[in-house]
């Protein structure tokens, strides 16, 4: 049986575009290094190929030493990412998600008087 299209990023599809988002564009051998747990060059050239197919990356035409690089800007893949996360794990509720980067320790008093202050300006 077929496996279903995923919707959004897999982790490692995200980790691959932060390689690609840092370095512009990358080998399948530096893309590797940069992974968790990396694993195998055919592993990361089957994720690419997946990514080619789905409108993630593209190479640069090479049929050896080729490269890649993100088609998608982090700020294209964030939104909906985020929107997922928090009908996912918070039934929608962003109150939510900013008390559990606060209790996580991920967000602190000081950044939340800093967003304030960014989003009184805004009106």
């Amino acid at each position: 049986m077929a496996r279903r299209p995923t919707k959004g990023l897999t982790d490692r599809e995200a980790e691959i575009l932060a390689c690609l988002w840092e370095t512009g564009e990358a080998s399948v051998g530096e893309i590797r290094q940069s992974l968790t747990d990396a694993p195998t060059a055919s592993t990361v050239r089957k994720l690419l190929s997946i990514m080619v197919e789905r409108g993630l990356v593209a190479g640069d035409g090479r049929k050896y030493a080729r490269r890649y690089r993100a088609l998608k800007a982090p700020g294209d893949l964030q939104a909906p990412a985020l929107r997922r996360l928090l009908d996912t794990l918070f039934s929608g509720s962003a109150e939510d998600l900013v008390e559990s980067l606060l209790k996580a320790g991920r967000l602190t008093s000081a950044d939340l008087r800093r967003l304030a202050r960014r989003f009184s300006r805004r009106g």
